[in-house]
């Protein structure tokens, strides 16, 4: 049987300043590395003003302040 694609969305609120915009991206990837995610995370552009969500290969900015998670991906591990 074929597995159903699983996702979920998380999305960060918008911060008041840098300094905020770290503070969450910080707990976003505490509860990733619960999760079993260490190699992706959330971070924060100053110069763009705008949440960044990637890992060793690269970053994509976030026009949302979000991103989708495969669930079956997230149960496998890394």
């Amino acid at each position: 049987m074929k597995q159903k694609e699983l996702k979920v969305w998380i999305e960060l609120p918008k911060p008041v300043d840098a300094q905020h915009a770290e503070e969450l991206c910080e707990l976003a990837n505490a509860m990733l590395r619960k999760l079993g995610v260490n190699s992706q995370k959330f971070s924060w552009s100053d110069h763009r003003n705008r949440y960044r969500f990637g890992g060793p290969t690269g970053y994509t900015e976030l026009a949302d302040r979000g991103e989708w998670f495969d669930l079956n991906y997230l149960a496998k591990g890394e």
